[in-house]
This record gives C-alpha cells, sequence and structure tokens, in this order.
C-alpha cells in the first residue's frame, strides 16, 4: 500500500473503515433469523458467489458482473446487516476461488463497495417500506433502494478509478455510464423480481440464474464490441502515420518511450496503459489534415502552420465520443 499515493491510500482506508464501522451498527438492528430467511441467505449468497465467479472487463480498471441480482434481492429480503454480510462475503470468496491475484487493499476494498452499496439499498428499503414489509407491495421503496445502491456503488468505483488515473470523476461520468446502465437496471429488476418470487417460495431463486446468465452474455459481446472499437482505433492511428513518410512509425515509438518512462515512475497498471495508448493516438487528428500542407517539403507558412495545429482539435472530437479513450 506504500506504493499508492496518500490521496489514494486515504481514500481506500476511509472505504474500508466506513464498512468496517457499518456492520456492527447494522447489527444492533438486526433480527432472528427464521428458517426460510437461512435458506435464503444460504441461496443467495451461493448465487451472488457464483455470479462474480466469470467477470466482464471493460477496461484495465473497471468490470461487472452479475450479482446485483443476488445482492439486490437479499437488501429487500434480509435488512442491512445480512445484506452486507452477504454481499461482502461472497465477493472475497468469489476472488478467493478465481484465483485472482490481489493486494489485501483491492480485496478488501471490492468487498467493502459491494457490502456498503447493498448496505445502503437495505437501508432505503427500510426506512421507505418499515420492518416486515411485503416486496410486492413496496414499487417505491423498491426504486428508491435500487437507485441507492448504483448510485453509491458507482460513486465508490469511480472516485478510486479517477485517483488512479487522475481524471475528473464527474467529467465523463455519463459517458462512462450509459452504456451500461441499461444492464443494471435489468439486473436489479430482475433482483426485485426475485425477491418477489422468494418471499413466498425460497427455492424460486434458482429460477433467476438463466435471465442473470443471459445478462452476462449480452454484456460480454458489447465488452467485445468496445475491445474490437479501441483495436481499430489504434490500427487507424498507425495508418495515419504512413500518410507522412517523415512521421513514419512515430506515434508506436513515442507510445513506447511513454511507457518507458510511466514504468521508470513505477505507476499503475492501468496509468501505464493509458498512458501508453494516449501517446499512441495523439496524432490520430492528422486524418483530417490537408495533404499539401502534411506532405509539404519546405518550411510552412503561418497559415499552414494553423492547418497543422487543427489535428490536435480534429482529434480531440474523434476521441471524446469513444469511452474506452
Amino acid at each position: 500500500m506504500s506504493r499508492l499515493r496518500w490521496p489514494l491510500r486515504v481514500y481506500i482506508l476511509a472505504v474500508l473503515g466506513t464498512a468496517l464501522a457499518a456492520l456492527p451498527a447494522s447489527a444492533a438492528f438486526r433480527g432472528n433469523l427464521r428458517p426460510t430467511d437461512t435458506v435464503l441467505l444460504a441461496l443467495l449468497m451461493v448465487m451472488a458467489a457464483v455470479a462474480q465467479l466469470w467477470p466482464v472487463h471493460l477496461s484495465v480498471k473497471m468490470k461487472i458482473t452479475v450479482d446485483d441480482t443476488a445482492t439486490f434481492a437479499a437488501a429487500l429480503l434480509l435488512g442491512p446487516f445480512y445484506a452486507m454480510v452477504a454481499a461482502g462475503a461472497t465477493t472475497l470468496i468469489a476472488l478467493h476461488f478465481r484465483g485472482v491475484r490481489q493486494s489485501w487493499y483491492n480485496r478488501g476494498f471490492n468487498a467493502a463497495t459491494s457490502a456498503l452499496s447493498t448496505g445502503a439499498a437495505a437501508t432505503a428499503f427500510l426506512l421507505v417500506a418499515g420492518s416486515g414489509a411485503q416486496v410486492a407491495r413496496e414499487p417505491w421503496a423498491i426504486g428508491i433502494a435500487a437507485i441507492a445502491k448504483y448510485l453509491v456503488h458507482s460513486a465508490l468505483v469511480d472516485l478510486v478509478v479517477a485517483l488512479q488515473v487522475r481524471r475528473n470523476p464527474i467529467g465523463g461520468w455519463w459517458t462512462l455510464h450509459r452504456r451500461l446502465m441499461p444492464y443494471e437496471v435489468a439486473l436489479l429488476v430482475l433482483g426485485a423480481l426475485a425477491a418477489i418470487a422468494a418471499q413466498a417460495q425460497p427455492w424460486t431463486l434458482v429460477l433467476f440464474g438463466v435471465p442473470m446468465a443471459i445478462v452476462l452474455l449480452t454484456v460480454r459481446d458489447s465488452a467485445n464490441v468496445r475491445e474490437q472499437t479501441k483495436s481499430a482505433i489504434l490500427e487507424l492511428a498507425d495508418l495515419i502515420d504512413l500518410r507522412d513518410p517523415y512521421t513514419h512509425g512515430h506515434s508506436q515509438r513515442v507510445a513506447g518511450l511513454a511507457e518507458r518512462l510511466a514504468r521508470r515512475m513505477r505507476l499503475e497498471y492501468a496509468q501505464v496503459e493509458l498512458i501508453r495508448d494516449a501517446a499512441r493516438v495523439h496524432d490520430i487528428g492528422k486524418i483530417g489534415t490537408n495533404d499539401m500542407v502534411l506532405l509539404k517539403p519546405g518550411p510552412l507558412t503561418e497559415e499552414e502552420q494553423r492547418e497543422m495545429r487543427r489535428h490536435t482539435e480534429i482529434g480531440h472530437r474523434l476521441l471524446r465520443r469513444l469511452p474506452e479513450f
């Protein structure tokens, strides 16, 4: 943890501390588990753990799993304490069985964000609907709980990523989340339906594994498209270098040097990848530069220099629409 910058270190410790404080605080208000509640807790934990075994990676620091269906159902059925225990424990269990090599604070942060967002949903539902409510009769409470879960989880994760790659967490929020929001909404709706069904018959939870798998496959297809788009843009940047024999291979050389500098500075892998890709596409705006200017063998006039400098604006307009960059 000593390798992390102090703002990131403080933030991670604050999230871990908040989760550790929230558990005993919510435990003071927990009720006794009935036999059916124990069955629900066991089934939901199994579903959540299994759902996290196959995450879809959207970038180096962003991934999505379909465990929100199970953890949201737990929030609606079991109250804050047991829902937080289910969410945090299953995250740690899944990381163990996936064989993920992570530091203790990475594992702890992942478990804490899952527990806090699920706890926020359970608390919101409890405050609006009251204790012992029938889930099917509380649509407003379900909606508020879903919003609480989504906002808390996205805020916690977005901020840690922003601190790692040193970017504004608010500026690109909509661009980053608008593609994933339909999938998140689908998972939360499934969680609400699972809670409604399980309140009458716990074993119906098993049936919700099929739609969870369908959502996972859909997200995976979307992630593949995003990765192909990123690869195509990087290839385009290399092809643009070929237009000018003088700069042939320039962007790749800059990317290589930038990567070596980033590694020498001992930056995290996410930052190294971001710097390398940014260097590789830094001249992509030359696709809109006039060939008469780009290929001119002699000095450029003032007007031609203005035309050449336009490539930065063109590149920005092209890349800002792509969340991968």
